[in-house]
């Protein structure tokens, strides 16, 4: 190179992705200051432009993983796997340009004011923790986000999201928690969803993920399945794992989908608590919780109470000490209640010894009828990422 020195620039233009059948570019006359990168066979002349895709990611085992619930995640077989649903669902077909991993990926084009949602739909565990992601490209402004569905109740629950023009692929991804009457259900879609496109440009979508995340329930007999009455004579000596108005409770039948469940029986002028505590110890120092419950309570009148409340605290606590109340469905039955609450950092009086959380279940005085408290969850929500849960079709 001889004379002055000579400088260049390169500009992603995604709208090229779908539109070169080869390694093309497009100039234009603009002032240019960066050199061209070697990768690209292609140099332009001195201020010019040259226009390419986003540079394609490089596979990643992580991604590949056979701990991968979906199946061909990454599109190789089109969408022989895959659903489509939306106001557009005709706009999207495999791609065989620019993969951000292997020869394939899935673009979806969606129009103005329609969206488009890609997906599988899952047979999940039921109250368990989950997490799905993606790798996406918006070429224009088309948002991308995504999203899990359980297509029994029609409950969405929504992650990470970000409207286009973007630079180069990007990974998306959202954690869930799935609803106690999973076997009912008919199953939980997870995929990527595109809408409000102003450009109708499309949006590629490669190397799907979906993943169980183990998490270990922090209560002892949920399920009210273990009477205290049948347990062999060397437990007797135990403390009961709950407590009904500062006594032991002893389960009743039927329960939910089981033969016994716990029987939250009134008190009288004062408030009825079964209480369970929940040993966890320095692990659950700081940490959210998600609690699920199933509760059968007899329909209520405009003149009764409040209903059933469930709530975590520290043991010994106030109610005012409460953290977050969520109302139990006075339905007449089976019903799922759930609660999100996190746990504080050290007990309320400052000692360094760690709290007993506990989970009450009040009846305030008045409430009529049977009261029916079965299979509670309380799972430490993974610290990774939570977006939310799923409630019961019930």
């Amino acid at each position: 190179m001889r004379g002055k020195l000579k400088f260049y620039v390169v500009l992603v233009l995604p709208l090229c992705l779908f539109s070169c059948t080869e390694t093309q570019y497009i100039k234009s006359t603009v002032k240019s200051d960066n050199i061209l990168d070697k990768r690209f066979p292609a140099s332009p002349g001195v201020g010019e432009a040259v226009f390419y895709p986003p540079v394609p990611l490089t596979a990643s085992s992580g991604e590949q993983s056979d701990d991968n619930l979906l199946r061909d995640p990454g599109f190789e077989a089109g969408l022989a796997y895959w659903r489509v649903s939306g106001s557009t669902p005709e706009e999207c077909y495999r791609f065989e340009r620019f993969a951000a991993f292997g020869d394939l990926c899935c673009q979806a084009l969606s129009a103005a004011p329609g969206n488009v949602f890609v997906y599988q739909e899952m047979k999940l565990a039921p109250v368990s923790f989950y997490s799905f992601g993606a790798y996406v490209y918006s070429a224009g402004n088309t948002t991308v986000v995504s999203e899990a569905r359980n297509t029994s109740n029609g409950t969405v629950v929504t992650g990470d999201s970000f409207t286009g023009p973007a630079p180069a692929w990007k990974r998306i991804s959202m954690g869930f928690v799935t609803p106690r009457d999973m076997d009912t259900t008919d199953s939980i879609a997870v995929g990527v969803k595109c809408f409000h496109s102003r450009e109708n440009t499309p949006v590629l979508i490669d190397q799907c993920f979906l993943r169980n995340i183990p998490g270990n329930d922090l209560l002892k007999n949920g399920s009210a399945e273990a009477p205290r009455a049948e347990a062999p004579r060397e437990e007797e000596e135990k403390a009961p794992e709950w407590y009904l108005n500062g006594k032991e409770a002893v389960p009743v039948s039927p329960g939910y989908e089981s033969n016994q469940a716990y029987n939250l029986s009134p008190l009288g002028s004062k408030t009825s608590k079964l209480i369970g505590f929940v040993f966890s110890g320095e692990k659950l120092l700081g940490r959210t919780v998600w609690i699920s419950a199933m509760t059968k309570i007899s329909p209520q009148t405009a003149a009764t109470p409040e209903e059933v409340r469930l709530s975590l605290q520290l043991a010994g606590s106030s109610e005012e000490d409460s953290w977050i109340l969520a109302s139990c469905p006075a339905t007449g039955v089976w019903a799922e209640v759930n609660l999100l609450a996190k746990v504080p950092d050290t007990d309320a009086e400052g000692t360094g010894v760690a709290p007993f959380p506990v989970v009450v279940f009040e009846r305030p005085p008045g409430v009529q009828g049977e009261v029916l408290i079965d299979e509670i969850r309380v799972l430490p929500v993974p610290q990774d990422g939570f977006d939310g849960g799923f409630t019961g079709a019930s």
